[in-house]
């Protein structure tokens, strides 16, 4: 009885660890016109749908600073990131997402600033992320 209790439980690790890529949203530019002046800065989060969305607290642009104040469902922004990113799931339930030569820039949970490109942008539409993914505190 106990090597089925053993077996089964390793079985269950193996297939919770194998839950396969995640499906990001991809097409952006890989980089950006100026990414010193429009980016967004919140949290980024898994979506099943998306793969990834940012819950948007601060907006700049060239023209403007918009800061968004408390939660609203508008501020969850779907993120479309550059050709060739790709996401896969971290610890827990975190979607990690991987530049075009594999390397993780971003982990769902965490707080980032995304620069974007500099074309017209409203919390709500997709997001589309450009150039540096800059961690946050």
């Amino acid at each position: 009885m106990r090597r089925i209790t053993t077996s089964l439980l390793l079985a269950l690790a193996v297939v919770g660890c194998s839950r396969g890529p995640v499906q990001l949203l991809t097409g952006a530019p890989q980089s950006c016109s100026d990414p010193g002046f429009d980016f967004v800065e919140g949290q980024l989060l898994a979506d099943a749908r998306a793969g990834t969305v940012i819950k948007i607290g601060l907006m700049a642009s060239h023209t403007n600073i918009i800061i968004t104040p408390g939660p609203s469902p508008r501020e969850l922004t779907p993120v479309m990131w550059p050709a060739g990113f790709k996401g896969r799931w971290g610890s827990g339930n975190q979607v990690e997402v991987m530049d075009s030569e594999g390397k993780v820039v971003a982990t769902t949970g965490m707080t980032y600033r995304l620069a974007r490109t500099n074309r017209d942008f409203n919390p709500g539409d997709v997001f589309p992320a450009c150039g540096p993914v800059t961690p946050l505190p």
